[in-house]
């Protein structure tokens, strides 16, 4: 499971989604430095934390999975805003973080 939200709410919550022995993937950066992390949750689930801060030469692997539809990410789109509305989006996203997984905008 990945968490890229940069949300204290949402990487918190990764322990609950994940399987039984599955890895957590922290990219995003939170608000916060520091937040509540069920512990009890991941040694239950046996769950393996990992943080990611690198994004040297993954934009276009990942771009070629999306364009050959061998990566789908329709599931983590919660909004979607035409290019012509970015400020409102972005103003949305921010006003509605509690509704909000990711903002198209496009």
């Amino acid at each position: 499971m990945f968490d890229t939200s940069g949300s204290s709410k949402g990487a918190s919550s990764t322990p609950f989604f994940a399987k039984r022995g599955g890895v957590i993937v922290l990219v995003g950066w939170p608000e916060v430095s520091s937040f509540p992390f069920s512990m009890e949750t991941v040694i239950e689930k046996e769950l393996d934390v990992r943080g990611v801060n690198r994004y040297c030469n993954t934009f276009d692997p990942v771009l070629s999975l999306l364009a050959s539809k061998a990566l789908s990410v329709e599931g983590i789109i919660s909004h979607r805003f035409p290019f012509d509305q970015v400020v409102e989006a972005l103003s949305f996203a921010s006003e509605h973080r509690g509704e909000v997984d990711k903002v198209m905008i496009g």
